[in-house]
């Protein structure tokens, strides 16, 4: 048996540093149940949505340091949820291991041993939940340019998803009217398709890979290793577990495709706002209203840049308005209207105009033939919870369709390998993988001899890294996933037209 040198750090100052009083929680790490911290999807699947990472480990509390309410502690004011939490290795490799932020500290003041607190710790996609995001439409953009935008709006800094890769997919219309900034990031990896991935690095940085990504990059076209069951190592140990997944098969995908244009023939009247109670403006007054459409609108003039023109009741002269742009999408706005200096007013509504929007949908159905596996397994559709993005062409959803048919229409095996650190080799292949990775596992009872893509990858380490097991969550390579793509569309000069 080896085993790793771990640390785990709270930056209870929250000032980036983990060197101040306390932060360096190792050695008040209780062996039970140690530390635990997974990351990657919440389904072995990859059609399923990224999972948020956690972790858990309880401290010894005997000193009261981690008491909330002992204003007596070096640590009183700090211990506060969001506060980072690190994990990391510093020997058999030099690397941080999980990265995220306590969500709680659970007392628990009369257990054996004089008091523990317990840490739950949550990963920087949670950070996405429950906040809602308000983005300009925007036309003819990446996915990967949509989730930018999205975690931007979202309030992270551009340091935590630096590790985009160009998405494939193009929306033709894409906007977020208060829509929950992480049911939006699960449509826009539906629409970039089966292959894609969203997930925390070990760094806790969010990366993003393309439905390419696992057809063009190394380490998922080549096996990374062979996790078996013989005498050659890296040997997988118990819990061994394997599902068929003769159920999950998808045979019958239709797929929305919707297009947004403007009807510009006419500036119409798109919505009149009840202004309740009515608003009465003494001379020189102002008022202050958000304006929220139900649709997006294309309005008369350019989003921030509009003119304050006069305000007239009865063809009088009695103020001016001016209306800007709130994180507008074309739904949200805020107008300001001012009294003149020697008028009082009273109003009950807000009228709005402009060139209203029309949204347009079809249906578009696979193409690719799954007679033969509807007559096997019977016809079944999309999983739950997986949601597409609907603007997209119609080309664009034939070919998401097709691709989760051709994926799917045989089952995937998943399994969930673990991995126990008996030996170096064992220890650095618990310590280096990563999502999307390719292995091969070959277990003898179920049959198992197959190339899979890592999904899913949860640690526990007890004891300071004594007992320390890895699960691979893992799901069989599908049969487009070893499909070629060509990246360039000439060739010495020759342009092939695709």
């Amino acid at each position: 048996m080896v085993k790793a040198t771990w640390g785990v750090y709270v930056d209870w100052e929250n000032d980036g540093d983990v060197t101040g009083t306390g932060e360096n929680v190792t050695a008040r790490v209780l062996n039970e149940p140690g530390v635990v911290f997974e990351r990657g999807r919440d389904q072995i699947r990859a059609l399923a949505p990224p999972m948020a990472g956690r972790c858990e480990f309880v401290l010894n509390n005997a000193s009261k340091d981690y008491s909330v309410e002992y204003a007596s502690g070096p640590l009183y004011g700090n211990l506060l949820p969001g506060r980072e939490i690190a994990i990391n290795t510093t020997s058999p490799v030099l690397a941080t291991q999980w990265v995220g932020r306590v969500d709680d500290l659970q007392q628990e003041p009369f257990l054996k041993g004089g008091g523990r607190v317990r840490i739950p710790g949550l990963g920087m996609l949670a950070r996405l939940k429950g906040i809602p995001v308000w983005v300009d439409l925007q036309e003819n953009i990446t996915t990967s340019a949509a989730l930018a935008l999205l975690f931007a709006e979202a309030g992270l800094a551009g340091s935590a998803y630096t590790l985009l890769d160009t998405g494939q997919t193009t929306l033709t219309a894409w906007w977020c009217a208060g829509d929950d900034a992480f049911d939006m990031l699960r449509k826009l990896l539906a629409a970039e398709g089966p292959g894609s991935a969203i997930y925390e690095q070990a760094d806790g940085r969010i990366a993003f890979h393309s439905r390419h990504y696992r057809l063009l990059t190394a380490r998922s076209t080549t096996s990374q290793v062979t996790f078996g069951n013989a005498s050659t190592e890296p040997k997988h140990s118990l819990p061994f577990s394997y599902q068929p997944n003769l159920k999950d098969v998808v045979n019958s995908v239709t797929v929305a495709a919707a297009a947004l244009s403007y009807d510009r023939d006419e500036l119409r009247d798109l919505a009149t706002i009840p202004v309740v109670p009515a608003v009465t403006l003494a001379p020189a007054g102002v008022a202050v209203i958000s304006v929220v459409l139900d649709a997006p609108a294309d309005l008369e003039s350019t989003p921030g840049f509009y003119e304050s023109p006069n305000l007239t009741l009865d063809g009088v002269a009695v103020g001016a308005y001016s209306a800007t742009y709130d994180q507008a999408t074309g739904l949200l706005f805020t107008l300001t209207i001012t009294s003149a200096a020697s008028y009082t007013f009273t109003f009950d509504a807000v009228v709005i105009r402009g060139y209203p929007s029309v949204s347009t949908a079809l249906l578009v159905p696979q193409t690719v033939d799954a007679s033969a596996s509807q007559a096997k397994y019977g016809t079944r559709g999309l999983p739950g919870g997986f949601s597409p993005w609907p603007y997209i062409t119609a080309v664009a959803a034939q070919e998401l369709a097709n691709s989760v048919v051709v994926n799917y229409r045989e089952p995937r095996a998943t399994v969930s390998v673990t991995i126990a650190n008996a030996n170096s080799t064992r220890l650095t292949q618990q310590l280096t993988r990563e999502i999307s990775d390719r292995v091969t596992v070959v277990e003898s009872q179920t049959g198992l001899n197959a190339a899979m893509f890592v999904e899913r990858i949860r640690h526990e380490v007890r004891e300071g890294g004594r007992f320390h097991r890895t699960t691979f969550g893992c799901e069989k390579v599908g049969a487009y996933d070893d499909y070629f793509v060509f990246d360039v569309d000439n060739f010495d000069g020759e342009s092939f037209g695709f």
